[in-house]
């Protein structure tokens, strides 16, 4: 899955693009009856391998039940996303390259399980990431953002990008922090396959409400950010630094 989106001002008029379809079509072709099935399937996989992970998730209480709502946590190992997407109790929309949909293993199967494709790269990437991540908000939904940008490669919890303030100040929608720890035991940020014991824990934090955030400016969006990456440290009990973990040509792209 896609990981952050990088920062932003101003959003411009939507590009058309090739490969991404309207947000609002995706959400309602996941109740087809081909497409729960699938859900339900993988759904019931990734909570089977839970087990053998010994996945514990504390602080369910803190996420809503239903309404726009986003998840940012931080991110280690290509696990964090099944374990979001199929072992909460609420669905969860990430999402994912647009190339997906060029091969016939992934075209209907990741849209069908929660991904929602967007191109990727540069400026023209954090556009499309970002009004698909705002189009799952306004259809009531919940989404998960990694506000790093990608998986943390040294274990330390990295600034995050300020398109997460964005999305949450213009959207309204409140941010639910998560710190997930143990993944990167299971399935290192690079490993092409993952072990089949572990121990894997998920901890959900108090809800942040945008009502605190007078604005919407880039300063705001900033505080927004920083705030939410000082409660994932917490939760997830890793280290920060205040430094993108991508490289910095890739982390400042500003619109």
């Amino acid at each position: 899955m896609v990981d952050g989106v990088a920062t932003v001002g101003a959003l411009p008029a939507a590009d058309s693009t090739r490969r991404v379809p309207n947000v609002a079509d995706v959400i309602l072709g996941a109740e087809r009856p081909q497409n729960r099935i699938a859900h339900a399937a993988m759904q019931s996989l990734t909570r089977l391998l839970s087990r053998r992970w010994q996945l514990t998730i504390n602080g369910l209480e803190h996420l809503p039940a239903s309404g726009p709502v986003i998840l940012a946590a931080n991110h280690t190992s290509f696990v964090d996303s099944p374990l979001l997407m199929f072992c909460l109790p609420r669905r969860v929309w990430f999402l994912g390259k647009a190339e997906y949909m060029d091969s016939w293993r992934t075209r209907h199967l990741f849209p069908a399980v929660g991904m929602i494709p967007i191109e990727r790269g540069g400026r023209r990437g954090a556009l499309s990431a970002l009004r698909a991540a705002l189009g799952v908000l306004e259809h009531g939904q919940a989404i998960g953002i990694y506000p790093e940008g990608t998986r943390s490669r040294d274990g330390k919890l990295h600034r995050g990008h300020t398109g997460l303030g964005w999305l949450a100040l213009r959207s309204g929608a409140p941010i639910v922090p998560v710190g997930i720890q143990g993944t990167a035991e299971v399935q290192p940020p690079d490993a092409a396959l993952f072990k089949l014991a572990g121990d894997c824990h998920i901890a959900i934090g108090r809800e942040i409400p945008m009502s605190r955030y007078p604005g919407r400016d880039r300063r705001a969006q900033r505080s927004v950010t920083d705030d939410v990456m000082f409660e994932i440290s917490q939760l997830s009990g890793q280290q920060y630094v205040d430094h993108y973990a991508e490289p910095p040509e890739l982390a400042e792209v500003e619109l």
